[in-house]
């Protein structure tokens, strides 16, 4: 079965509803990747569908066996892959689909035929085409009587309005180093390995687990960070010629997750956090912080936040993307004339994010 991994607030209320059998129609897991969304979300529909004694999901009966197999006729999880199978296409899109919802709503009209509840996971709701979103607020509006809805999602934002509004929020923080650490030397990880993994992976149970048994995975972070740092020294065609090639790469959106974890760990280190995460490039981070603002380093990551969106969630020309992200990292190695130029970017953009439609 699962493991959950910190969250104690989170499960302790959902064990409640679990208990009392009196769950609302919809609930929202929102978090960053690798927080434990998914691992909380299968928990709850555990809990909600046991058929053991005491305090739920028990983990032995033959319902907690079924869900934990994906093989339980009331709980469903669909994923982007799963709504592949589902409407017989040969590649995974990149959002969910109006087909899609019109399928699962067929479905949620027939009573369970076992379980109490009909329990629906969908991961990564926030990534709804408009008219899957409209459709599927349908559902929320006028739910039938025995179906709980779990959405999951990076951002309730990226949602409508409408839609979270009518879903209970569960929010999902980042899990504090020293758990991470007991967890993974519970799995076979000495203590030093064990507290470099949970420093690194900046809460995120998933990825601290996954770099425990893939050594590449925390290869591949070090090697986008020591891009990253060469980019901050780098001229404007040695930026663009990076660029056309950062478009070709499969991993991009995995990069820009790396070059996320490193500004953060910057923001808390301007914030007195001086060993925040336990970065393999201090020197690096200590130079950057100490030529840029609390504000800039803020803007730099949102900016990174919102390519990240785009390439994930849009047909636009990726090299495009690129070239706005490496040319609008601050230039480090021209002493003054570098700090002085860094000195006002936060303000600036600020001004431009302000400005920016759609934000």
């Amino acid at each position: 079965m699962e493991e959950i991994i910190g969250h104690r607030r989170a499960v302790e209320r959902l064990a409640r509803v679990a208990a009392q059998q009196a769950p609302a129609h919809a609930y929202l897991f929102v978090g960053p990747p690798h927080v434990g969304k998914r691992t909380v979300a299968r928990w709850f529909a555990r809990a909600l569908v046991c058929e053991g004694d005491g305090p739920a999901p028990c983990g032995r009966c033959r319902a907690c066996g079924l869900v934990h197999a994906g093989r339980h006729p009331d709980v469903r999880a669909v994923d982007l892959e799963a709504q592949r199978h589902l409407l017989g296409e040969k590649r995974p899109s990149a959002v969910y689909k109006v087909e899609l919802v019109r399928r699962l709503q067929a479905d949620w009209a027939i009573r369970p035929l076992e379980a109490p509840w009909k329990v629906l996971i969908v991961e990564r709701a926030d990534r709804m085409t408009p008219q899957a979103a409209n459709a599927f607020l349908k559902t929320l509006e006028e739910p039938p009587p025995f179906v709980v809805l779990i959405l999951t999602a990076l951002d309730e934002e990226n949602l409508l309005p409408t839609i979270r509004s009518r879903c209970q929020l569960v929010r999902l923080r980042p899990v504090p180093a020293g758990e991470i650490e007991v967890a993974l030397r519970g799995r076979g990880a000495d203590a030093e390995e064990a507290r470099r993994l949970a420093r690194l992976s900046g809460g995120r149970v998933g990825w601290a687990i996954r770099a425990l048994d893939e050594p590449a995975v925390v290869a591949a972070y070090q090697e986008a960070v020591e891009l990253l740092e060469r980019l901050l020294r780098a001229t404007r065609s040695e930026r663009l010629q990076e660029a056309e090639r950062l478009a070709r790469r499969p991993d991009g959106l995995d990069i820009l997750a790396w070059w996320l974890t490193w500004w953060r760990d910057m923001w808390l280190r301007h914030h007195g956090v001086a060993d925040a995460l336990g970065l393999p490039s201090p020197q690096g981070l200590q130079e950057a912080a100490g030529r840029l603002s609390p504000l800039a380093v803020y803007w730099i990551v949102r900016r990174v936040e919102r390519s990240a969106r785009i390439l994930e969630e849009t047909n636009v020309n990726p090299e495009l993307v690129w070239d706005t992200v490496v040319l609008g990292l601050p230039r480090l190695g021209d002493g003054g004339r570098a700090r002085k130029a860094n000195r006002g970017r936060g303000e600036r953009l600020a001004g431009r994010e302000m400005r920016a439609p759609g934000d």
